[in-house]
């Protein structure tokens, strides 16, 4: 993964014509790394404010394993996408047993914690993965924005010839 700075930038190029979209060094500010701390502190900060935790559901298979994971449930609403390629056996964990009952279809309206649900998608080329592969190679991902790239090259000295 790259430096913190340099993914906070590419956030913010991004999504800087989407005005649903705010990109925040919340975390980095706070000093805090772990999801229940981030969770607990903005939904305290921001009491009016509705939060929804957004996860790949490859995530499902050790979110058990995260800290304070059933605090997490309990606090926000959590819709998970199925981005993965492979067959659909991620569900299969011990949070989605424990909060079996919660899930919801992902039509639904927003409810209240500890509702989830899974999205489904097609994987996007745009995968850190792929990313990191295509430079590596020396090739200009084709989601990549010019000013993103030059971002990159900006901060890492290498150009590659697009």
């Amino acid at each position: 993964m790259e430096e913190y700075d340099l993914r906070l930038e590419q956030c913010q190029i991004l999504t800087k014509n989407d005005p649903f979209i705010k990109v925040s060094s919340f975390e980095k500010n706070k000093r805090v790394n772990k999801t229940t701390d981030t969770v607990r502190l903005l939904t305290k900060q921001y009491p009016k404010n509705k939060f929804v935790w957004l996860m790949g559901c490859e995530n499902w298979q050790s979110f058990h394993k995260w800290n304070g994971w059933q605090d997490i449930m309990k606090m926000v609403p959590i819709a998970s996408f199925y981005r993965e390629e492979k067959p659909f056996s991620s569900l299969r964990s011990p949070a989605t047993t424990m909060f079996k009952s919660f899930r919801c279809d992902a039509s639904a309206p927003l409810g209240d914690p500890p509702q989830w649900r899974v999205m489904f998608m097609r994987p996007h080329a745009g995968r850190a993965t792929n990313i990191r592969q295509n430079l590596k190679n020396g090739e200009l991902p084709e989601h990549i924005t010019q000013e993103q790239m030059d971002c990159i090259q900006k901060r890492h000295s290498f150009c590659l010839d697009t």
